[in-house]
């Protein structure tokens, strides 16, 4: 009876060991970001998939932010994942450049190529499937609770004589990938995943990460500051200012990181700087405490190029949310300039992951402190 019982039990055991990978579905909202690291530079990805477009086909938005440039790509992604058959298309619809050069044709067939490699990794996979060869399995120390091991792939490239080393994890959203590295020193590492869906009635708390890795110098028009790379801080048309922003996160875990620029007569902008000063920070302080912020402290940026600086630190709490926002204003050296920066995050209640995650506040601190008034001409 008891061989019975173990011959049964390793028919679920033994299947479900080497079982295939079961990549998450497609879903709307869904987001990760990469960080990837060459010989002698950087560069950062972010796939999110905007809207489901026919039965097979996505619109997927790619974001790249590298030391010279910023731009977006949106494509149309096809995709049929078969056992027998399964085949990728990624079509390129549109491109737009946030900062630095315009992106050129070139670059936008060399990004559309780079790009389905990372995808074909599936194909790949499920063709070594069908040949029957073994997997390792590696446990790793990634920071996120839901992965604790990874599957590893081997990719042999004969044309260029090396072999990428792929760690896959099912629960890695849009790619599955959670990271490869090249034994010529490069690597692409994932930095955060989630999914984010705006609208209530698709809501779902699926694990939601924002990365505050990698911090890397920004120049932008009229100012520069030290920021994680895969954050991509978009200029905002405004009639009277310059004002940038960018969203991060999603479901359960959310932020905001905004930047605004004001130029004027010495008198105007000190008189600004005053008045928001004396209202730490927000134009308007009774609102705050309608939306559930309270006034924890304040602290003065001590190094920069400029004469005055401030940073105000409120709680948030409001039903099932909290969180903190860090607001902080600077006032230049000849006293033409004000600016204000402002980090807001929230996450659920229960969540205690985010809670408390060690440094998270101080990174916070770093990037308000690393704000820089550059010259008035055309930043990168």
């Amino acid at each position: 009876m008891k061989i019975i019982g173990v011959c049964l039990l390793s028919l679920f055991i033994i299947p479900l060991w080497s079982a295939p990978l079961q990549y998450l579905p497609w879903q709307e909202g869904q987001y990760v970001t990469y960080y990837a690291q060459f010989k002698d530079s950087w560069e950062t990805y972010k796939f999110d998939l905007l809207m489901k477009l026919d039965h097979n086909a996505w619109l997927l938005m790619a974001q790249v932010n590298n030391s010279e440039q910023t731009f977006l790509i949106l494509f149309r992604a096809k995709e049929r994942w078969e056992r027998k058959k399964n085949s990728f298309s990624l079509t390129p619809l549109r491109s737009a450049s946030l900062r630095g050069a315009k992106l050129t044709l070139f670059g936008l067939s060399h990004y559309t190529a780079r790009f389905m490699n990372l995808f074909n990794v599936r194909q790949m996979y499920l063709r070594h499937l069908k040949k029957k060869k073994k997997f390792v399995f590696k446990p790793v120390s990634s920071g996120f609770q839901e992965i604790s091991r990874v599957r590893v792939f081997n990719d042999y490239w004969p044309e260029f004589k090396y072999t990428r080393h792929y760690r896959l994890h099912r629960k890695v959203p849009i790619l599955g990938i959670f990271g490869y590295t090249i034994s010529d020193g490069r690597a692409l590492t994932m930095t955060s995943f989630g999914r984010s869906t705006r609208d209530l009635a698709s809501y779902t708390p699926f694990p939601t990460y924002i990365d505050f890795s990698h911090s890397v110098p920004h120049d932008h028009s009229g100012f520069s500051m030290r920021y994680p790379a895969s954050w991509f801080l978009e200029p905002v048309k405004s009639s009277n200012k310059r004002f940038f922003m960018c969203n991060l996160g999603g479901n359960i875990h959310a932020a905001s990181f905004s930047v605004q620029l004001l130029n004027g007569k010495r008198n105007v902008m000190r008189r600004k700087c005053s008045t928001m000063k004396g209202n730490r920070g927000v134009e308007s302080p009774e609102s705050f405490k309608l939306k559930g912020m309270n006034f924890r402290k304040e602290y003065a940026i001590r190094k920069g190029n400029f004469s005055r600086s401030r940073v105000f630190v409120f709680d948030y709490k409001k039903g099932a949310q909290v969180g903190a926002a860090h607001y902080a204003i600077y006032l230049s050296r000849d006293r033409r300039r004000y600016a204000s920066s402002a980090i807001f995050m929230n996450f659920s209640r229960d969540n205690k992951h985010f809670r408390n995650s060690p440094g998270i506040e101080k990174k916070i601190q770093a990037i308000l402190a690393s704000f820089s008034f550059s010259s008035e001409r055309k930043g990168k």
